[in-house]
């Protein structure tokens, strides 16, 4: 199986997490086909004809139309999309705007920066020690087996043990409704047996397994389950605060770097001046996010409101101190 064949797989210690390569091959031609209309439409079928003849997974056979409509067919299941040809005027494929493919969080969002990745590593794999990537360990613990089961529905169990306490161990059963990536870890959001719902990193689990025999009865929609995270930045959430409208004062020099990765959805640039711009948020303030604004020192200042303003200005004199000893 050729590299480019594994990035879609998601690994287990053993074989059989591998996905079959004709699954693999399917994915990754929907993948492919999906990017090549997304970053040319429309585009006529020649066109992808041509592409295709020149990508990096050209293996010498051109396509024919059947070939094509195979791959549109199977592009359309995996992703959810409409691929249409667009009649009158110039004739050429496009993706339904009803799609909306560009939307934040998206997973096919991600398989095509994955793919573009993989691609480009594959292509270079002769220089790998001059790309450094960076290391998502929990990404090999137990991510097919949840991904099952929330396809599933499945009840599960593992044995989780925080940071904080290393020495307990805890038994927990539940049902897993999502997962989530966040600073090189995933995360699952789980409903307990007492409907309590909890976020649990992967890297902290051990012993999991499935229970067949458990139902636990999803209390949550699919549309709340998307918007878990719309009010928060990070992973930790508190759904009984209500979001703030927050404003930050960022410097000249940091300010292009949220213009082009925003902290948050709600993210407004409302003025702009030579030496700094503010940004607007309306968001729950939660510690990732104050961890966030420290991490980036003088670049963001907190004008409102005033308590985050105060608790930012109490741990940067809190910090001073403990340097000062």
């Amino acid at each position: 199986m050729r590299a480019r064949d594994y990035y879609i797989n998601l690994c287990r210690p053993n074989k059989s997490a591998i996905l079959p390569i004709t699954m693999a091959n399917k994915l990754n031609n929907s993948i492919w086909l999906l990017d090549t209309i997304l970053q040319n439409q429309p585009i006529s079928f020649k066109g992808i004809m041509h592409k295709w003849e020149i990508s990096s997974q050209y293996d010498g056979r051109k396509m024919s139309r059947s070939t094509f409509n195979r791959w549109k067919g199977y592009a359309e299941t995996i992703f959810h999309i409409n691929i249409k040809c667009q009649e009158g005027g110039q004739y050429g494929y496009y993706i339904d705007e009803d799609d909306q493919i560009n939307k934040t969080n998206d997973l096919r969002i991600w398989l095509l920066d994955h793919y573009h990745i993989t691609s480009i590593l594959n292509n270079n794999i002769g220089i790998k020690d001059k790309i450094l990537t960076e290391n998502i360990p929990s990404a090999r613990n137990f991510l097919y087996e949840i991904t099952e089961a929330i396809k599933k529905e499945q009840t599960t169990q593992f044995t989780y043990k925080k940071f904080e306490l290393p020495e307990e161990e805890t038994t927990i059963v539940g049902l897993p409704l999502c997962i989530k990536q966040y600073k090189q870890r995933w995360y699952v959001l789980l409903q307990k047996e007492d409907s309590d719902i909890r976020i649990y990193a992967l890297d902290r689990m051990s012993n999991f397994t499935i229970l067949p025999d458990i139902h636990i009865q999803k209390i949550i929609s699919n549309t709340d389950i998307t918007n878990y995270w719309k009010n928060s930045y990070g992973i930790f959430t508190h759904h009984d605060k209500e979001p703030e409208h927050i404003v930050l004062k960022v410097s000249h020099r940091y300010s292009p770097f949220l213009r082009s990765l925003p902290l948050h959805i709600s993210q407004q640039e409302i003025a702009t001046h030579s030496t700094h711009s503010l940004f607007r948020y309306h968001l729950c303030i939660e510690r990732d996010f104050i961890q966030e604004l420290l991490s980036n020192g003088t670049d963001i200042e907190v004008i409102e409101p005033l308590p985050l303003r105060d608790d930012i200005a109490n741990t940067i004199k809190e910090m001073l101190a403990m340097y000062e000893k």
